[in-house]
């Protein structure tokens, strides 16, 4: 009933929605006569607690036809107000002062100010129904004062006051019976107006006419309350429970006062006494609010302590994860950028490559190419070093056993690394997987020989490289490790000059081959010769010296020898 009556939205109104003679599901008023004298309690308590506090003021607006009881409600439901606090307000015909003024000048000044509470019997709203109604304004002038009646209940709840409206919502009968009771019973006769029975003949005029206000004013900060009036008990105790909740919704309560500048005073025992006991009581309340936003805070810390303790696991389990591929990425990124320093101007592809495989073999201890047939070795070289190092891994976690069946490649690599480092001894017991699997990757490279003691990981992989292209031969000799490990791997080393040569003309390659007039130590200057001879050109680079870092050769245009 309460949300179906409360207008405080932009929405098309119809009166006729609401039943004036409904009293929901009560059916007397004996019903609510407790509830009744709850809510008169409460309303003078709040009454006294917003009169203390000075913090808000409130302004409850009545309107309704005539006959629908607006000065009934004030003095049966307004009646538990303390008057020191309360004025009631009526609004009548404007007066040549007030309306030579704009049409809210009289309004704005019977503004109650905060602490105080006031009454408005009809009210600035009467400027957009009976000047509508007799046409003293069109409907552009009533939309524009509608308007400024939405900004000026703005204003207003800006300011600290809380504006309650109330419709008094009556049928057109129980309108004319009331007319007829005032015409009949002399204690009633003093409230009739003749005025009030041409007023009626626009009955419909007014309903359409307080429709559009609805509409137009019922916003959620300022709304209306549809009151049906045609039961008088039922009509005081909704209006008296809609006020007295709006009271309640502003959160009063009494101001602190400081106990403490009372002890200047020249008192009674029995004063400070209560002024102490009032002190131990202020103390009392403060520390258990203290207490209770101590527990809270500790609640708070405990939900956000147990957040960071998942969260935490799911940043080990995505570090985990991640960390394993960013290791596998910054190590193949490192190397090859090991190899491209090492690598000259004119060399290929392919020898970083295998240089990446070599490499990529002795840390994780697999020789995957001794165990292919031909087929698997060429489909192998013709996969980058990345492929490779995966394929290996796999091969190595599908050989692990059918416990390993149905995860996938990833997780076989790591099932495999983690096999390795645990088989490497109790050293490792307590690491992570990860630091297991790089702790076998390091035994593998420390087995190869006592060369690699105190090296990196990776330093002692190249020391392996460079073993096996010691043990190729004493022909290796003077070679760089680079050199060596192309020799192992049966790759000619000058590769790249040879990719220069073909690129060269005949007559550059020639200048570039032609051999150096060097000096001869200990023999006169004047005896010294220039061969002449043209040097031959090979027809490979095969042929050519097996020194990578030879120094430039002259060209055929050398200086020529001085006469004796």
């Amino acid at each position: 009933m309460a949300d179906r009556t409360r207008l405080d939205r932009k929405r098309h109104v119809s009166l006729k929605d609401f039943d004036p003679g409904d009293t929901g599901d009560i059916e007397s008023k004996e019903q609510v006569e407790a509830e009744i004298e709850d809510l008169r309690d409460r309303l003078q308590e709040a009454q006294e607690k917003l009169y203390a506090s000075r913090s808000n003021g409130v302004l409850i607006v009545f309107q309704g036809m005539d006959c629908s009881g607006k000065d009934g409600t004030v003095k049966k439901v307004l009646s538990a107000l303390n008057p020191q606090g309360y004025r009631a307000e009526s609004f009548k015909t404007p007066t040549s002062e007030e309306a030579s003024h704009d049409f809210l000048w009289r309004t704005h000044k019977l503004i109650p100010q905060k602490g105080y509470i006031a009454s408005f019997n009809r009210s600035y709203y009467e400027e957009v129904l009976i000047t509508r109604v007799h046409g003293i304004i069109d409907k552009k002038e009533t939309e524009r004062r509608l308007e400024h009646i939405k900004n000026f209940e703005k204003l207003l709840a800006n300011s600290g006051v809380l504006v309650i409206k109330i419709f008094l919502h009556i049928s057109k009968e129980f309108q004319l019976e009331k007319l007829h009771d005032r015409l009949t019973r002399p204690e009633k006769l003093w409230k009739f107006d003749p005025s009030d029975l041409k007023e009626r003949q626009h009955w419909d005029e007014y309903v359409r006419a307080y429709e559009d206000v609805f509409e137009a004013t019922g916003t959620k900060r300022n709304p209306w309350h549809i009151v049906p009036a045609d039961k008088r008990w039922y009509r005081d105790y909704r209006v008296l429970k809609i006020i007295t909740e709006a009271f309640e919704s502003l959160d009063l309560a009494y101001p602190k006062i400081d106990i403490e500048r009372f002890g200047e005073l020249d008192l009674d025992e029995e004063t400070r006494a209560k002024l102490a006991s009032a002190k131990r009581k202020e103390t009392k309340d403060r520390a258990e609010d203290e207490r209770q936003k101590s527990t809270d805070s500790a609640d708070e810390d405990e939900n956000e302590e147990a957040a960071d303790v998942g969260v935490d696991a799911v940043d080990d389990e995505l570090e985990e994860a991640g960390g394993d591929t960013a290791d596998a990425e910054l190590e193949e990124a490192g190397g090859d950028a090991a190899d491209a320093e090492l690598t000259e101007v004119g060399g290929v592809a392919a020898a970083n490559s295998e240089d990446a495989a070599e490499s990529e073999t002795a840390q994780v201890g697999v020789e995957a190419a001794d165990g292919k047939p031909a087929d698997s070795e060429a489909e192998a070289v013709v996969k980058p070093a990345r492929g490779r190092r995966k394929a290996a891994a796999v091969q190595l976690a599908e050989d692990g056993g059918a416990a390993d069946e149905g995860k996938p490649a990833r997780g076989r690599r790591k099932a495999a690394a983690d096999q390795q480092a645990e088989d490497g001894g109790a050293a490792d017991e307590g690491k992570p997987a990860r630091g297991r699997r790089k702790a076998a990757a390091d035994q593998q490279a420390e087995d190869g020989g006592a060369a690699g003691e105190g090296k990196p990981a990776r330093g002692r992989r190249k020391a392996a490289a460079d073993q096996q292209a010691e043990d190729g031969g004493a022909a290796d000799e003077g070679k760089p490790a680079r050199g060596r490990r192309k020799a192992a791997a049966g790759e000619p080393i000058n590769v790249g000059l040879e990719a220069a040569a073909d690129a060269k003309p005949a007559e550059a390659v020639e200048k570039a081959a032609a051999p150096a007039a060097r000096k001869t130590a200990g023999r006169p200057r004047a005896t010294r010769k220039t061969d002449t001879t043209e040097a031959t050109v090979p027809a490979t680079s095969a042929e050519a010296p097996g020194e990578p870092n030879q120094p430039k050769q002259p060209g055929r245009r050398g200086r020529k020898p001085k006469d004796s």
